[in-house]
């Protein structure tokens, strides 16, 4: 049986129920701060593009012409990467089934 001694020490070395409920709202606090908090309107991204209504004809049929090019080299890049995709697929294929 323990003594009285003994049972006092162990209560005065068990954290007190104030220490968990301040580190539950600290973490609470966390939480929110990062995930659900929303932004101010000063933290929000600003577009570097201009708009498209304060463009002359002439800057926005260059800005078309600019996307068409980079559309077709990505279009092609794509293309490419899909080929090597599809070549590595069949080669992991036939080495799984002990083809190669």
């Amino acid at each position: 049986m323990k003594s009285v001694r003994e049972v006092i020490e162990l209560e005065q070395q068990k954290p007190s129920a104030l220490s968990g409920c301040i580190a539950l709202a600290l973490i609470g606090l966390t939480v929110w701060w990062c995930f659900i908090r929303s932004p101010s309107p000063e933290e929000e991204v600003k577009t570097t593009a201009p708009p498209t209504s304060s463009l002359r004809p002439s800057e926005l049929k260059q800005h078309r012409q600019t996307f068409l090019e980079f559309e077709s080299t990505i279009s092609t890049h794509r293309a490419r990467y899909n080929g090597c995709v599809s070549t590595w697929q069949k080669i992991f294929n036939d080495l799984s089934r002990n083809r190669i």
